[in-house]
């Protein structure tokens, strides 16, 4: 499908679904990363949280599907940070990525610490900072790529939501093998995290249901403790990431296109070079 080659001549019309150039680009493959890390939080607080809640703290489904609702309201904080961040102050795209990518981590890590306290008003609380994390960064991501790349925006905006699930996937197979684990080396033998494994358990006498749950809760610890590794590669990747400035309302001309800076961005404003490098994008 490259330009010149036998396929573009013979259907002149058709393009890559998911072009090189975009694939291979470095300011793309930061941003697909720090999505997949985002997928990768997404997905752990939902599932082993809610294991957690059901065979830790025997709550039941209802109760703990409830507690679960704490990262909705950080989730939606996080998103209303980026409006503002967009729409009115600074009106770039680079500070809500990289604020989110220190919340994101920084709320999964204490809420591993929290889990392991079995504090729950801290758990609720990290629910809600992590879900920060994750909303601050939605609408930011895809404007930064569709400013650089404007004729790209369809495959980005695939790969975006394709790294997101490939990182939730990851994640859940990663804290799923750590978790089987540690219960198997505890001489635990439970067939995966299902309502029936749950129902047998209580049909232990009490020293054993005790002893199970405490081995669960230090697996699910370690579970999130696995991961935290990734998303803390987050805050790297937002390093290196450049930036899209998005057009006020009332601009005309060149200016309502806006700009974007290719390189490390953080690394200009270090150099004080952040304006001289804009590029019309």
């Amino acid at each position: 499908m490259m330009p010149g080659l036998t396929l573009p001549v013979w259907y002149p019309y058709r393009r890559a679904m998911l072009p090189f150039k975009p694939i291979l680009s470095r300011n793309s493959g930061l941003l697909m990363y720090i999505n997949f890390s985002t997928g990768m939080a997404l997905y752990a607080v939902f599932y082993f949280v809610d294991i957690y809640f059901a065979l830790v703290l025997q709550f039941s489904s209802s109760e703990g599907g409830k507690n679960l609702l704490y990262y909705i309201p950080g989730l939606a904080g996080g998103v209303y940070l980026a409006i503002f961040a967009c729409n009115v102050f600074p009106h770039q795209t680079w500070y809500p990525l990289f604020l989110g990518t220190i919340i994101e981590p920084l709320g999964s890590t204490i809420l591993a610490v929290a889990l392991s306290w079995g504090h729950l008003p801290t758990v609720y609380g990290m629910l809600a900072l992590t879900g920060v994390g994750t909303g601050i960064r939605l609408m930011p991501g895809t404007l930064y790529a569709i400013g650089h790349y404007p004729t790209q925006i369809a495959p980005l905006v695939s790969m975006m939501s394709l790294s997101s699930s490939l990182g939730g996937t990851l994640a859940l197979t990663i804290m799923l093998n750590i978790f089987n684990n540690h219960l198997s080396s505890s001489g635990i033998s439970v067939s995966g995290a299902s309502t029936v494994s749950f129902s047998n358990i209580e049909t232990l006498p009490l020293i054993e249901q005790d002893y199970v749950r405490d081995m669960a809760k230090r697996g699910i610890v370690l579970a999130f403790f696995a991961i935290s590794a990734f998303l803390w590669l987050g805050v790297g990747a937002s390093v290196g990431l450049g930036n899209a400035w998005i057009a006020k309302d009332g601009e005309e001309g060149m200016a309502k296109l806006g700009r974007t800076c290719e390189g490390s961005f953080i690394w200009s404003l270090v150099r004080g070079k952040g304006r001289d490098k804009a590029e019309e994008a």
